[in-house]
């Protein structure tokens, strides 16, 4: 039997998970940050700290996943982190939820496990709901699958996937370093921002 997402996110979000996650996208959350948004939504809720961090600086988050055993977690992780995150049950193909009604879309760790084709569907039904999309993937200098199943690409990678897209951000964060380049440091995420 493969793995499923629940065997994924199987560590408790406790506080110390809290802070190395908020700590890894730092980045990331800045970027979400910037513009402080009202209405956020994260597709693909995954362990929910990063929805849990923006309802602890005053966004009304709404976090949906397909899986309930990831939702179910995630809730649980926000009730002991003190977040105030509603968690739906949802499809990132068709989102249940008007046009426009939130500032941000955005999601980590999830685009890299699609083909290009449904990453497009995604983001086009993630701006549909929101006004920006922000998303943040493993890039190729990450140095395993977390799943199995990641595409781990380029900068050049993702921008030739979102040619089509108003991409305002488009960069690599968190450097480590890595022993198989000689120790030197380079960053192991990627992220886009859309409009």
């Amino acid at each position: 039997m493969g793995k499923s997402w629940g065997d994924v996110y199987d560590r408790p979000a406790d506080v110390s998970h809290f802070i190395e996650n908020i700590n890894v996208h730092k980045d990331f959350l800045d970027e979400m940050c910037k513009d402080k948004p009202e209405r956020v939504v994260e597709v693909g809720c995954g362990s929910g700290t990063l929805s849990v961090f923006m309802s602890h600086i005053g966004s009304d988050v709404t976090a949906v996943d397909v899986d309930y055993e990831v939702l179910e977690r995630a809730e649980k992780a926000s009730s002991e982190l003190n977040g105030s995150v509603k968690f739906l049950r949802g499809d990132a193909f068709s989102l249940p939820f008007s046009e426009k009604e939130f500032d941000v879309a955005f999601s980590q760790g999830v685009f890299e496990h699609f083909s290009d084709e449904d990453i497009i569907k995604m983001i086009t039904e993630q701006l549909r709901v929101a006004k920006k999309v922000l998303f943040s993937v493993p890039n190729k200098n990450y140095n395993h699958k977390d799943f199995g199943n990641e595409r781990l690409m380029t900068k050049t990678e993702w921008e030739n996937i979102l040619s089509d897209f108003n991409v305002k951000v488009s960069k690599d964060y968190y450097n480590v370093r890595v022993k198989r380049n000689l120790m030197r440091s380079l960053p192991i995420m990627y992220m886009a921002g859309i409009e």
